[in-house]
């Protein structure tokens, strides 16, 4: 190797080393391309090693989600279904033919039919599997009206109690009881 060959190298060298440096710190920050932030401390107000949410953790199928379906349908605008079906004032109400069953309510997923009026469930405020209370708007005889009103199921889900709130209410609850068919 000749003087000249050997000072080649020697400048090569000196070259390729700071190269491979600035090669390095240059993909190293395209890894991370976020800027630098503090790590939490104890005293900042957050968490550490905070432990996973319980939706971070739970199968799609859990008796939480379970819950929280149930609690999500019975508040998403539909009736519970427990309380759905045809209910009489009197067992009269139950068995007529004639269509004079006037004490007969009809209870729908959306609504309430009577003898001589509709309500559509509008917002509700309250609810389970065994009660709700809502705001329903009616209909019925050329007329329309609001009432906010609550039923409760009774006696194991046989009897229907429907309260009526605010001016023009029934005074006192009616009592319903399942209809056989």
């Amino acid at each position: 190797m000749s003087f000249e060959e050997s000072k080649m190298n020697r400048k090569m060298k000196g070259l390729i080393a700071p190269s491979l440096a600035i090669g390095l710190v240059c993909s190293l920050a395209a890894c991370d391309n976020k800027a630098p932030t503090e790590s939490p401390t104890p005293d900042s107000g957050e968490a550490l090693n905070a432990p996973p949410s319980e939706t971070d953790t739970l199968p799609a199928n859990s008796t939480s989600d379970q819950a929280n379906n149930e609690k999500t349908s019975a508040q998403s605008g539909i009736i519970p279904t427990p309380i759905q079906g045809r209910w009489g004032l009197v067992p009269a109400d139950c068995t007529s033919t004639a269509g004079d069953a006037k004490g007969l309510m009809v209870v729908k997923p959306t609504e309430l039919e009577f003898y001589e009026s509709v309500g559509k469930l509008g917002r509700v405020s309250q609810s389970s599997n065994n009660s709700i209370k809502a705001d329903f708007a009616f209909s019925g005889e050329g007329m329309t009206w609001d009432r906010e009103q609550s039923m409760t199921l009774e006696d194991g889900g046989k009897t229907l109690v429907l309260t009526e709130f605010g001016q023009g209410a029934t005074p006192t609850p009616l009592r319903y009881k399942k209809c056989e068919n």
